[in-house]
């Protein structure tokens, strides 16, 4: 039985490298965009990604699970395990996307005064 449950916990980790992949590509796009307007636009993004990234990933740890009975609930432990996978693996791309929209509160580039 533990090798079915190992593969829901792979089945929630596949997909939520996935989500991780779509979110990251678009955040990384947003932030390269800003980066030509903004003043230290990475900066903002990388110390938003490392803390985002650990309050994502404090969430999917503390997210009260159903409990499971030994022997008996496989159904739920399995449910229980595909989620976790899925936190803990979309994490990262949710925390890039989100900084993305964080690097928008750092002060934009002065383009020098216009006659």
């Amino acid at each position: 039985m533990g090798v079915f449950l190992f593969g829901g916990m792979l089945a929630g980790c596949i997909f939520g490298f996935a989500v991780t992949a779509v979110l990251g590509t678009v955040g990384l796009a947003v932030t390269i965009r800003l980066a030509r307007t903004r003043i230290r636009a990475w900066r903002w993004f990388a110390v938003a990604v490392a803390l985002l990234c650990l309050l994502c990933l404090i969430a999917v740890h503390v997210y009260p699970y159903p409990a499971v009975r030994p022997g008996s609930d496989y159904d739920v432990a399995m449910k229980n395990l595909f989620l976790q996978g899925l936190g803990y693996c979309a994490s990262p791309g949710l925390a890039i996307l989100l900084a993305a929209l964080a690097t928008m509160c750092a002060p934009k580039k002065n383009r020098g005064a216009k006659p």
